[in-house]
C-alpha cells in the first residue's frame, strides 16, 4: 500500500518575493533567509575579492530534486558532479555545511563573496522535472506548472552535453517561427537549427523529442536529464521576446514594481546570456552584468538596461548590443 500527497504550493504566486530571491554572501556566512523553500539555486563563487573587485568564475546549479551536493555548471558541457560543498535547503532559506563564500571547498577563495539566485517551484511560474531519455518522439513527461511551459532549459546529467534551451511564447508558437530551432545556454550561438526535433509543451506534459545535430540530444535512450520549466505568471514572471529598435524601448512585463531579475539573449546573431538583478544593481546608470555562458568577471559601467515599473527598458550601446535595430531577443524577467 502507499499514500501520495501532492507537493505544494498549489496556488499561482501573486508576488515575485514569494518565489525568487537574490543575495551576495560574505565568506563568514553559512546560511541566508529567502522567505520560501528553495527548490533551485544558481550561485557564483568568488564573486568579489576582499577589495570588492569582480572575479572570474563558473555558475553552479543546485536543486532539491537532484539533491546536494550534486551540481551542474551553466557555462560548460560537463556532466553532473559533487565537487562543491553540500547545501541543505531549510524551510525558508538556504544553508551550507561550510562558509558560502569559500569557493570550491579547498579554501583557495577565502574571504571572497558568493552570489546566489534562488527559486521556488510554483504553479504558473517554475517547475523542475528529472527524466530518463527514451530516444523516441513519444516521450511524455508530466510537470506541475498547470500552464504551458514557455522556457525549458535542460541538461544531460550523466555525460557531457550542451545545455539545451527551447522557447515558446503565446499560443504554442516557436520564437524562431519554426520547430527546428533551439538555443544553447553554454554558448553565444544564435538559433541552432537541428533535425528530427519534435518537442511539445502542454499545461500538463512536455516532450523533448529526439534532438540531433549541433544542439545535442535531449532524449538519448537511458540518459538522465534535468529540465527547468518557466512560464509567465501574471505580475510575477514574464518569458518575453522583442525586436530591437536601435535606441531605447520599454519591455512591458505586466509588473507594477519593475523587474528584479532580467535575463536577455540575442537570437538572430551571437550574443551572451546576460543577467542583471536589483540585488547587484539595476538602475538608471551602468548595470552590473553577468553572462551565464561565461566565466568572465562581472561587467560594470555599461547602461544597457534601466528600470521601469512595468518591467524594464533596454538601451542600444555597442558593448551589450541588447537593442540592435531589427535584431531579435528572448528572455526571462521576474518581479
Amino acid at each position: 500500500i502507499y499514500i501520495a500527497i501532492r507537493r505544494g504550493p498549489m496556488k499561482v504566486p501573486t508576488t515575485g518575493t514569494s518565489v525568487y530571491y537574490a543575495q551576495a554572501i560574505q565568506d563568514v556566512n553559512t546560511s541566508f533567509a529567502t522567505g520560501f523553500p528553495v527548490d533551485m539555486a544558481i550561485d557564483r563563487y568568488g564573486f568579489w575579492n576582499d577589495s570588492q573587485v569582480p572575479q572570474t568564475g563558473s555558475f553552479y546549479v543546485y536543486d532539491r530534486l537532484r539533491g546536494s551536493p550534486r551540481n551542474l555548471v551553466t557555462n560548460t558541457t560537463a556532466a553532473e558532479t559533487t565537487s562543491q560543498p553540500s547545501f541543505f535547503v531549510a524551510t525558508t532559506g538556504f544553508q551550507s555545511n561550510t562558509r558560502l563564500g569559500v569557493g570550491p571547498g579547498d579554501g583557495s577563495l577565502n574571504n571572497n563573496s558568493a552570489f546566489f539566485w534562488t527559486f521556488s517551484r510554483a504553479p504558473g511560474f517554475f517547475d523542475e522535472v528529472c527524466y530518463t531519455g527514451d530516444a523516441g518522439f513519444s516521450a511524455n513527461y508530466a510537470h506541475n506548472l498547470t500552464v504551458q511551459p514557455e522556457l525549458v532549459i535542460s541538461k544531460r546529467r550523466n555525460s557531457t552535453n550542451n545545455w539545451a534551451v527551447a522557447v515558446r511564447i503565446g499560443n504554442n508558437s516557436w520564437v524562431t517561427s519554426n520547430a527546428t530551432g533551439g538555443f544553447v545556454l553554454n554558448s553565444t550561438a544564435s538559433t541552432v537549427q537541428v533535425t528530427g526535433y519534435d518537442a511539445f509543451f502542454t499545461p500538463t506534459h512536455f516532450g523533448p523529442g529526439y534532438i540531433g545535430g549541433g544542439w545535442e540530444s535531449s532524449n538519448i535512450l537511458g540518459a538522465t536529464y534535468v529540465a527547468y520549466l518557466f512560464a509567465s505568471a501574471p505580475g510575477v514572471s514574464k518569458v518575453f521576446s522583442y525586436t530591437g529598435n536601435g535606441s531605447s524601448q520599454t519591455i512591458n512585463c505586466g509588473f507594477t514594481g519593475g523587474a528584479r531579475f532580467v535575463m536577455v539573449k540575442r537570437t538572430d546573431s551571437t550574443g551572451n546570456w546576460m543577467v542583471v538583478d536589483t540585488a547587484r544593481g539595476l538602475v538608471s546608470a551602468g548595470d552590473p552584468t553577468l553572462y551565464l555562458n561565461s566565466t568572465a568577471a562581472e561587467v560594470t559601467g555599461v547602461d544597457w538596461i534601466d528600470p521601469d515599473s512595468s518591467g524594464f527598458i533596454v538601451n542600444q550601446e555597442g558593448t551589450m548590443n541588447a537593442n540592435v535595430s531589427s535584431a531579435t531577443y528572448i528572455g526571462l524577467a521576474i518581479a
